[in-house]
């Protein structure tokens, strides 16, 4: 994930000119990043969150922070440690700012049939 955020960045520096502030309201020199990983920890001002690959993200948190678990919006202080979670945020100056934080289901586990099939 590191990598990849790296290449972002040098994409940027060639480029130039990076995003122009469009469609998604991202302006010069700002990449969006998406991944999805396990909340280690919630501080005040910040979410740590684990990629795959076994990265920390210390993703910071404002007042544009959004949290959610289905339908419902949460707290940022409310999203449970360890947690899968697909976040989403603003790469800006080198700092990763959370935009969203959204708690996956986790997979239900494989379930044993109740009993013997019924017969009819």
């Amino acid at each position: 994930m590191r990598k990849a955020i790296r290449a972002v960045w040098a994409a940027l520096a060639l480029s130039g000119a990076a995003y122009a502030q469009g469609d998604e309201g991202l302006a010069s020199g700002v990449a969006r990043v998406e991944f999805i990983g396990k909340v280690q920890a919630v501080l005040p001002k910040e979410v740590h969150v684990l990629d795959d690959e076994g990265n920390v993200y210390e993703l910071k948190v404002d007042r544009r922070t959004r949290a959610f678990k289905g339908k419902e919006q949460l707290k940022v202080e409310e999203l449970p440690e360890g947690a899968t979670v697909r976040a989403t945020f603003d790469l800006v100056r080198g700092v990763s700012r959370a935009r969203e934080l959204e708690v996956l289901e986790d997979e239900p586990e494989k379930q044993k049939p109740d009993g013997p099939p019924s017969e009819s």
